[in-house]
């Protein structure tokens, strides 16, 4: 993502949607300081060992409510809803190595990392 107009991060959130319809080859943004992918509807691990991570990470509905359970987490879900209308997990913290989500609709996830590693 760029860091600059939001309608144009908005944009490149919609180029997420619409790239998964063509390929299962996923597409990762990467801004300055985090990288973001959609989780399609079903059961993720995320391996977050790499030593790049840094703390806070994100689960973002976007369009619909979706119920999402996770563990490895700072504030873990168990089949809680994430909406716009209500809660939506901006400013999780990563506990462990591997995170594990379950969600029934697609889900944003984001997930900062440290600046000192690209620089």
């Amino acid at each position: 993502m760029s860091g600059g107009r939001f309608d144009h991060e908005m944009g490149l959130i919609k180029t997420l949607y619409e790239t998964k319809k063509l390929t299962n080859i996923p597409l990762l943004l990467v801004s300055e300081c985090s990288v973001t992918f959609l989780l399609d509807e079903g059961e993720h691990t995320i391996h977050a060992s790499t030593g790049y991570e840094a703390q806070h990470v994100g689960l973002i509905p976007v369009g619909q409510p979706c119920q999402v359970t996770t563990t490895g987490l700072q504030w873990n879900l168990d089949n809680g809803t994430l909406s716009f209308d209500d809660i939506v997990s901006t400013s999780n913290r990563l506990l462990d190595e591997i995170v594990y989500i379950k969600c029934n609709r697609p889900l944003l996830f984001t997930m900062e990392y440290k600046n000192d590693m690209i620089n």
